[in-house]
């Protein structure tokens, strides 16, 4: 009996309990995976990134083997807009803000103008930095018809800023400023359509 107790507590004692103990490699093969995630992460590890996070996933664990993709990380930034067009653009003519009643509770612009059917419309922009675009076509095109008192039902076509705006709006799906785009639908005109390739 008390072999088979100091059999035990040497198991339990083999265990790793650290980080720092994991790694030998054959110790980890005693971890479950509930166990490993349970373990604390080291500050330092939280500011590891590229190849050398992926050799520190490698050296702690032994579920899986991470590799590098330096193609991700190029797809990753080709999906964040440009930094430059985070700072707003030369200061443009403000109006005074309208005061009326209070507002309500609760509105809803679907309910109050249901014909106008670009206001429940939810855009599409991919993997394309065009927030700008989307935003000023979507808000144009429900503007319209709510000041039409819904005569004109369109859907301004978000592509057709991205594409042809060019650098007086920004940098296509590298992003851009809805306040240019405004300014070019105005002086240039815009299609209308609604996805891309749809008539």
């Amino acid at each position: 009996m008390w072999i088979l107790a100091a059999l035990v507590v040497t198991a339990y004692a083999a265990m790793p309990t650290t980080w720092e103990n994991m790694n030998d490699r054959n110790n980890m093969m005693h971890w479950n995976s509930e166990e490993f995630k349970a373990q604390p992460v080291e500050e330092h590890v939280k500011e590891l990134t590229g190849q050398a996070f992926v050799d520190y996933i490698n050296e702690h664990q032994s579920f899986y083997r991470a590799e590098y993709s330096p193609e991700r990380d190029a797809f990753v930034k080709a999906r964040i807009m440009d930094s430059k067009f985070l700072v707003k653009p030369k200061k443009e003519e403000v109006l005074a803000d309208v005061y009326g009643d209070d507002p309500p509770d609760s509105f809803d612009a679907r309910e109050h103008w249901p014909e106008c059917k670009s206001i429940g419309t939810i855009r599409d922009q991919s993997a394309c930095g065009s927030c700008w675009a989307v935003a000023a076509a979507a808000a144009m095109s429900d503007e319209m018809c709510v000041q039409s008192t819904r005569r004109i039902r369109v859907m301004i076509s978000d592509t057709d800023i991205i594409s042809c705006c060019g650098m007086f709006c920004g940098n296509g799906c590298m992003g851009g400023w809805p306040i240019a785009a405004y300014k070019w639908m105005q002086s240039d005109g815009v299609v209308t359509g609604g996805k891309y390739r749809q008539k």
